[in-house]
């Protein structure tokens, strides 16, 4: 939507968090290189030894900057080292939340789960049943790596993986009724000595594709499309970005395709994209600027599922076609409004994986580009526009 002339601002980008070069490095390792785990078979494992249904769901992976695990630990805690295969030297950390070490001590021990345990360190006893449990779901998860010891406080787990920068997955598990964070510390060096995930097929994995990061969507009529010029500001009718910068994301799609989307979220000062998580079903709208009523369509309502009108064959002519084009004049268009665009191999797209930080080669604020159909429109520079975000005009038709 065109509005009039308004007071508009650039855009906030100060206020978003930023990511050094090592952290890219080490984000792109562990996105590469971290062991996949099979869910199921853990479900599996916890249903026979807990005797309860569970839940996990994946979180984030963390970075922790060298000498900082004081910092993201507490005092008292249960983790379990694991041992990778090979050497034995490299370890990483299984950190699970005390209450959710003591729930699943309960069940393990024939309890119900759900009588209130004091939270104070746990007993010894208590992390020889953790040892039980974690032996089991490595064996059912058919795991490699072999669990060394329980520990409970931080000064241990320093001592056992090191300080030296490390990268923490996160999760939430439910067992039962209880549920807590766990999270399982990869230190540096570990994922260093991790060999690489399978790649495609050799003379594939070359191909370059080309992918386009996108901030919105803007509804214009043709009209509207044909009359706009440098300085005119056009709003947001569906913007994937909040005024909470960490729930801001970025659509991105190989160019082209329409239902695998990379949903990422950016860095202020640099020009790397995060990736987040990867959808492969059919999206659903976030409306957060204006849209005529007329012209919008209902969340998950495919555009073929508007209704059509019967036209009779060979019922047009000169006259009729003119008037049609006046009535299709105010059809909507969608613009895309890009903020970057860059290309990967197909390698490098099979590898992607919650985590992984991209280069896309521009710089966060330099000038958006509005596209209609992959075809360059306008380009513009972002501005706050009353609490919406909006596209101010710099060039029209380059």
């Amino acid at each position: 939507m065109i509005t009039a002339p308004l007071i508009t601002a650039p855009y906030p980008y100060g206020d978003w968090p930023e990511i050094s070069k090592n952290e890219v490095a080490i984000r792109r390792k562990c996105a590469r290189r971290m062991p996949r785990v099979r869910w199921e078979e853990v479900r599996a494992g916890l249903l026979e030894l807990a005797g309860a249904e569970s839940i996990i769901e994946q979180g984030f992976i963390q970075y922790c900057p060298p000498d900082d695990m004081h910092r993201m630990t507490q005092e008292a805690l249960v983790a379990a080292v694991l041992v990778a295969p090979g050497d034995g030297a490299t370890r990483l950390a299984v950190e699970l939340e005390p209450r959710l070490a003591v729930h699943l001590v309960d069940r393990i021990l024939g309890g119900d789960g759900l009588s209130e345990t004091p939270m104070g360190p746990i007993e010894e006893t208590e992390c020889g049943v953790l040892l039980f449990l974690g032996a089991r779901l490595l064996a059912t998860a058919q795991s490699h790596y072999r669990l060394a010891t329980v520990l409970t406080t931080r000064e241990a787990l320093r001592e056992a993986i090191g300080d030296d920068g490390a990268m923490l997955w996160s999760a939430h598990v439910q067992v039962g009724d209880q549920g807590g964070q766990v999270r399982v510390w990869f230190p540096k060096d570990h994922l260093c000595a991790l060999a690489l995930g399978a790649h495609s097929a050799q003379h594939l994995a070359r191909l370059q594709l080309e992918f386009s990061a996108c901030a919105g969507v803007a509804q214009l009529a043709q009209n509207e499309l044909r009359e706009l010029s440098a300085g005119d500001v056009v709003t947001l009718d569906e913007s994937w970005w909040s005024k909470e910068r960490e729930h801001s994301r970025i659509r991105v799609r190989a160019v082209g395709a329409t239902r695998t989307t990379w949903w990422c979220t950016l860095n202020a000062s640099e020009s790397e994209i995060r990736v987040e998580r990867v959808d492969t079903s059919h999206e659903i709208s976030s409306l957060t600027g204006r849209r005529d009523s007329q012209t919008a369509r209902k969340p998950g309502e495919r555009e073929d599922a508007q209704p059509r009108p019967h036209i009779k064959e060979g019922a047009m002519d000169d006259h009729s076609e003119s008037k049609t084009l006046l009535r299709v004049d105010d059809a909507p268009i969608d613009l895309a409004v890009e903020v970057a665009r860059f290309k990967l191999s197909l390698a490098e797209v099979s590898d992607l994986r919650p985590g992984e930080v991209l280069a896309t080669g521009r710089h966060i604020g330099e000038r958006v580009t509005l596209r209609a159909g992959g075809q360059a429109i306008a380009t513009g520079e972002l501005v706050n526009v009353e609490g919406e975000i909006g596209v101010r005009l710099v060039e029209v038709g380059a």
